[in-house]
Protein backbone atom coordinates (compact mmCIF):
# COMPACT_ATOMS: atom_id res chain seq x y z
CA UNK A 1 0.00 0.00 0.00
CA UNK A 2 2.85 2.36 0.84
CA UNK A 3 4.40 1.75 -2.59
CA UNK A 4 1.14 2.65 -4.39
CA UNK A 5 0.90 5.93 -2.44
CA UNK A 6 4.48 6.82 -3.45
CA UNK A 7 3.73 6.04 -7.09
CA UNK A 8 0.63 8.23 -6.96
CA UNK A 9 2.69 11.11 -5.58
CA UNK A 10 5.29 10.72 -8.32
CA UNK A 11 2.58 10.55 -10.99
CA UNK A 12 0.80 13.67 -9.68
CA UNK A 13 4.10 15.55 -9.44
CA UNK A 14 5.02 14.58 -13.02
CA UNK A 15 1.63 15.79 -14.27
CA UNK A 16 1.92 19.10 -12.42
CA UNK A 17 5.48 19.83 -13.56
CA UNK A 18 5.18 18.76 -17.21
CA UNK A 19 3.69 22.08 -18.44
CA UNK A 20 6.54 23.95 -16.74
CA UNK A 21 9.15 21.81 -18.44
CA UNK A 22 7.53 22.26 -21.85
CA UNK A 23 7.15 26.01 -21.33
CA UNK A 24 10.69 26.43 -20.03
CA UNK A 25 12.10 24.90 -23.22
CA UNK A 26 10.72 27.83 -25.23
CA UNK A 27 12.61 30.52 -23.26
CA UNK A 28 15.59 32.15 -24.96
CA UNK A 29 17.92 34.34 -22.91
CA UNK A 30 19.81 37.23 -24.47
CA UNK A 31 22.23 39.63 -22.76
CA UNK A 32 21.63 43.36 -23.36
CA UNK A 33 24.79 45.37 -23.95
CA UNK A 34 24.84 49.03 -24.84
CA UNK A 35 27.34 50.27 -27.40
CA UNK A 36 30.31 52.11 -25.87
CA UNK A 37 29.18 55.50 -24.61
CA UNK A 38 25.48 54.77 -25.21
CA UNK A 39 22.72 54.43 -22.61
CA UNK A 40 19.99 53.02 -24.85
CA UNK A 41 19.38 50.31 -27.41
CA UNK A 42 16.60 49.18 -29.77
CA UNK A 43 16.32 45.40 -30.10
CA UNK A 44 14.29 43.96 -32.97
CA UNK A 45 12.93 40.44 -32.80
CA UNK A 46 10.21 37.95 -33.65
CA UNK A 47 8.38 35.50 -31.44
CA UNK A 48 5.89 32.79 -32.33
CA UNK A 49 3.51 30.74 -30.20
CA UNK A 50 4.97 29.79 -26.81
CA UNK A 51 8.34 31.36 -27.49
CA UNK A 52 9.56 33.72 -24.80
CA UNK A 53 12.65 35.92 -24.87
CA UNK A 54 14.30 37.04 -21.64
CA UNK A 55 16.57 40.04 -22.10
CA UNK A 56 19.05 40.35 -19.21
CA UNK A 57 20.17 43.87 -18.36
CA UNK A 58 22.74 44.58 -15.68
CA UNK A 59 21.84 47.76 -13.79
CA UNK A 60 22.38 49.43 -10.44
CA UNK A 61 19.98 50.46 -7.71
CA UNK A 62 18.68 54.04 -8.10
CA UNK A 63 19.20 54.05 -11.88
CA UNK A 64 16.13 54.81 -13.97
CA UNK A 65 15.05 52.07 -16.36
CA UNK A 66 12.93 52.91 -19.38
CA UNK A 67 11.41 50.13 -21.50
CA UNK A 68 9.07 50.42 -24.48
CA UNK A 69 7.68 47.62 -26.65
CA UNK A 70 6.43 48.37 -30.15
CA UNK A 71 4.75 45.38 -31.73
CA UNK A 72 2.61 44.20 -34.60
CA UNK A 73 0.33 42.28 -32.20
CA UNK A 74 -2.14 43.35 -29.52
CA UNK A 75 -1.20 40.12 -27.68
CA UNK A 76 2.52 40.92 -27.28
CA UNK A 77 3.65 42.19 -23.86
CA UNK A 78 6.59 42.27 -21.47
CA UNK A 79 7.27 41.65 -17.78
CA UNK A 80 10.07 43.11 -15.65
CA UNK A 81 11.75 41.06 -12.93
CA UNK A 82 14.29 42.15 -10.33
CA UNK A 83 17.56 40.27 -9.82
CA UNK A 84 16.99 36.93 -8.06
CA UNK A 85 13.21 37.50 -8.12
CA UNK A 86 12.48 33.89 -9.04
CA UNK A 87 10.45 35.05 -12.07
CA UNK A 88 8.04 37.21 -10.06
CA UNK A 89 7.33 40.35 -12.09
CA UNK A 90 7.29 43.81 -10.51
CA UNK A 91 5.81 45.18 -13.74
CA UNK A 92 3.48 43.34 -16.12
CA UNK A 93 2.41 45.27 -19.20
CA UNK A 94 -0.47 42.89 -19.96
CA UNK A 95 -2.04 43.87 -16.63
CA UNK A 96 -1.47 47.62 -17.02
CA UNK A 97 -2.32 47.51 -20.74
CA UNK A 98 0.63 49.83 -21.37
CA UNK A 99 3.74 48.58 -23.20
CA UNK A 100 6.00 51.18 -21.58
CA UNK A 101 7.71 51.44 -18.21
CA UNK A 102 9.83 54.08 -16.53
CA UNK A 103 11.00 53.85 -12.94
CA UNK A 104 13.88 53.79 -10.49
CA UNK A 105 15.46 50.43 -9.78
CA UNK A 106 15.72 49.02 -6.26
CA UNK A 107 18.60 46.54 -6.56
CA UNK A 108 21.92 45.97 -8.26
CA UNK A 109 22.13 43.06 -10.68
CA UNK A 110 20.60 41.45 -13.74
CA UNK A 111 17.08 42.62 -14.47
CA UNK A 112 15.00 40.34 -16.68
CA UNK A 113 12.78 41.84 -19.40
CA UNK A 114 10.52 39.01 -20.59
CA UNK A 115 8.82 39.43 -23.99
CA UNK A 116 5.95 37.04 -24.72
CA UNK A 117 2.58 36.48 -26.35
CA UNK A 118 -0.56 36.05 -24.27
CA UNK A 119 -1.82 32.49 -23.86
CA UNK A 120 -4.60 32.76 -26.46
CA UNK A 121 -2.18 34.01 -29.14
CA UNK A 122 0.47 31.47 -28.13
CA UNK A 123 -1.99 28.58 -28.44
CA UNK A 124 -2.94 29.73 -31.95
CA UNK A 125 0.74 29.83 -32.88
CA UNK A 126 0.61 33.54 -33.69
CA UNK A 127 3.81 35.25 -34.82
CA UNK A 128 4.75 38.86 -34.14
CA UNK A 129 7.58 41.25 -34.85
CA UNK A 130 8.63 43.66 -32.12
CA UNK A 131 11.08 46.38 -31.22
CA UNK A 132 12.13 46.57 -27.58
CA UNK A 133 13.62 49.93 -26.65
CA UNK A 134 15.65 49.97 -23.43
CA UNK A 135 17.43 52.88 -21.82
CA UNK A 136 19.18 53.49 -18.54
CA UNK A 137 20.09 57.20 -18.60
CA UNK A 138 23.07 58.25 -16.49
Amino acid sequence: MKQITSLKKIFVLAILLSPLVIFAQDIQTKRVKFATGKTSIDLKGTIRGNEVIDFLLNAKASQTLKVSLKTSSTSNYFNLMEPAANYEAFYNSSITGVNTFSGKLNKDGDYRIRVYLTRNAARRGDKTNFTLSISVPK
